[in-house]
């Protein structure tokens, strides 16, 4: 390979570094960027030089991960040093994954809408979002129930996926039954303890009632087995599962409307 082809493969590298450091946060850029681009410039070209063709692909892997690992701790440090951003960022994540949860329970969920995992860490990252405005001690521990049991839904999923199945029964009943309760305990704090509740507060409490309906339908096959071979029973969760995906979407989109309008007022 001659010079120009070694310089070319470089700037090809180098290209593709500075694409993944666009994921960190605009101010993280505008300190360090260019020494980082240097600094890593600099060493391909030593490897280059070696002719450590090897030496370049691994250096490129092991730091491109090292980068984009550090672009989320950064991003979610850029959160919690900015409430607005942090409540955006959860109002966006609750609005797709109510999106993928209504869409998880319809007919055209066939292919990867079948799969409920990008909707649970979307509904688990939204509540990061309320976790920056430096929530009550209840709120807090009502944030920390529901993230439970989403995670435990999540993790009940990819338990069936590899046939362990008794563990996967047990983590989604504790998911439901958390996530409910977490859910209940959250719109109490933010709703019967705001003096003034918002509108995206309203939205949360009447979620977690259906939230309640849904989980009381979805355990009720432990009370009495035969529902399961009742028509009515998948019908049921289809509607409610679709119900509880609106509830999501409809409060992250109130939670954005209620975050862009106090930017609005601090900006101005």
């Amino acid at each position: 390979m001659n010079k120009h082809d070694h310089s070319h493969s470089i700037s090809l590298v180098v290209r593709l570094i500075r694409s993944i450091l666009a994921l960190y946060p605009a101010e993280f850029r505008a300190a360090y960027e260019q020494d980082m681009l240097l600094t890593f410039q600099t060493r391909c070209f030593e490897l280059r030089s070696n002719g450590d063709s090897t030496g370049l692909i691994c250096f490129f892997l092991t730091t491109g991960f090292d980068v984009l690992g550090q672009a989320a701790r950064e991003q979610m440090e850029s959160v919690v040093r900015s409430p607005v951003r942090g409540r955006l960022i959860g109002s966006l994540a609750w609005m797709l994954g109510g999106l993928l949860w209504a869409l998880l329970h319809t007919p055209i969920a066939n292919t990867w809408l079948a799969i409920p995992v990008p909707a649970l860490i979307l509904l688990i990252i939204g509540l990061v979002g309320i976790s920056t405005f430096k929530p009550s001690r209840l709120t807090s521990a009502a944030l920390l129930i529901t993230g439970l049991g989403l995670t435990n839904y999540l993790l009940g999923y990819l338990a069936a996926q590899m046939n362990h199945i008794d563990a996967a029964r047990v983590l989604t009943i504790t998911g439901i039954i958390l996530e409910v309760g977490g859910i209940f305990v959250l719109a109490y704090s933010l709703f019967f303890k705001a003096t003034q509740p918002q509108a995206w507060q309203s939205s949360l409490l009447l979620h977690s009632i259906v939230s309640l309906i849904d989980a009381v339908w979805q355990l009720m096959p432990l009370a009495a087995r035969d529902v399961l071979y009742s028509p009515i029973y998948p019908v049921g969760v289809a509607i409610l599962g679709v119900m509880v995906g609106i509830g999501w979407m409809v409060t992250g989109a109130l939670r954005w409307r209620s975050a862009t309008r106090r930017t609005v007022v601090i900006v101005g």
